[in-house]
């Protein structure tokens, strides 16, 4: 029997990584329906996090937004993950690693390809009910959610292009709040707090319609992409 290490197919976005054993399986990943994911380094959010949080240290900073942009993908579940993987012979368990930028927050839905019945066994393993007697090229697709990883270098592109306005708010609301620092202003800080909540409003609204490709509903105002 193969390991199926002869047909890994590399991932340029890097954001999933499917395993069967010490083999990588033969999968597809996309998102949103079918936009390639692209990562920005955190710290492009910080010049507009400066510009309120004057003299705030750069790590202190980046702490903050990483947490809001966790928040923020954990309250939304913007960041929606595809994968189409090839079922190999006489093999049940598929592990499902997140890439070094995020982690898998949830499993979603699943269209069975072939009549693959499966289970998600957290935190990672796809677990086949019956041993499949031959390949089934792209026989299993699932949807998942994913968030960014404590402490993350960098984020979905999509975070920083349509909700960096949420992301920046949803950071100022927790700064604001930290009485050491000279910036230091709680009602400024309830004012953040309501643009994160549009922003969030927002995104759910971008979900709910399935990410349009003509256009996304941003923080109350209709965006081209």
């Amino acid at each position: 029997m193969s390991c199926g290490c002869e047909k890994t197919a590399p991932v340029a976005c890097g954001c999933l990584k499917i395993t069967i054993g010490n083999c990588v399986a033969n999968f597809d990943v996309c998102s949103h329906n079918g936009r390639e994911v692209q990562w920005v380094d955190l710290a492009e959010f910080l010049p507009r996090v400066r510009l309120v949080a004057r003299g705030v240290p750069d790590d202190v900073a980046l702490e903050f937004i990483n947490a809001a942009g966790v928040r923020f993908a954990r309250t939304t579940g913007v960041l929606k993950r595809r994968a189409v993987v090839d079922i190999q012979a006489e093999v049940q368990d598929y592990f499902v690693q997140a890439g070094e930028h995020e982690q898998i927050y949830r499993m979603d839905t699943v269209q069975q390809c072939g009549n693959v019945q499966w289970q998600f066994q957290p935190p990672d393993k796809i677990w086949l009910e019956k041993m499949p007697c031959a390949d089934v090229p792209r026989g299993l697709l699932f949807e998942y959610t994913a968030l960014p990883v404590q402490a993350a270098c960098a984020v979905d592109k999509l975070l920083f292009d349509y909700y960096q306005d949420g992301i920046v708010a949803g950071a100022l609301a927790e700064l604001l709040l930290m009485r050491q620092y000279d910036f230091a202003d709680p009602q400024m800080a309830v004012v953040y707090e309501q643009k994160y909540k549009l922003a969030v409003n927002a995104a759910m609204i971008d979900l709910a319609k399935g990410f349009d490709n003509r256009q996304m509903f941003i923080a109350g105002k209709s965006k081209r992409i």
